[in-house]
């Protein structure tokens, strides 16, 4: 995380962080294992964690570096009938920003999920510059 919050002139980025969860099995698969087992849609899952970032006034075009984890169990990420596309993942951060790194966890819990970290020079920030404003009238003993 920290070469990612890096810019690469030096400077210190600022990051948003967004997550997206699904079930991986049906409620019947829950009860009765060898059944139920549904597909993760990678496109979907990725879309989703993106639209759910932590600061919602930046544009996901204007981020600088990605970094994206997928975590699901093992057959969404080694089995041909459910695995889940990492490379569809990966062509949506592509898209927004030039250097991005995906990693991937498994899990034995019944769900998949993307976790995705966008970073953005401060400039593109506006919702920083905000808070400092704010901060300097609570320093001046201003009130709004």
């Amino acid at each position: 995380m920290v070469t990612s919050l890096t810019l690469d002139d030096g400077d210190v980025g600022y990051a948003t962080l967004g997550r997206s969860v699904t079930m991986t099995r049906s409620l019947p698969g829950y009860l009765l294992p060898f059944i139920g087992r549904k597909s993760v849609d990678g496109a979907t899952l990725s879309r989703l964690a993106v639209s759910k970032r932590s600061v919602e006034d930046v544009s996901p075009a204007d981020a600088v570096k990605a970094i994206g984890q997928v975590r699901a169990p093992a057959p969404y990420l080694v089995d041909d009938d459910y695995r889940i596309q990492v490379s569809v993942i990966r062509g949506l951060l592509d898209s927004y920003c030039p250097e991005v790194n995906i990693g991937m966890t498994l899990t034995k819990r019944n769900l998949a999920s993307f976790t995705t970290l966008l970073t953005f020079a401060r400039e593109d920030i506006s919702r920083l510059s905000e808070i400092e404003d704010l901060a300097a009238e609570h320093a001046a003993g201003v009130t709004p």
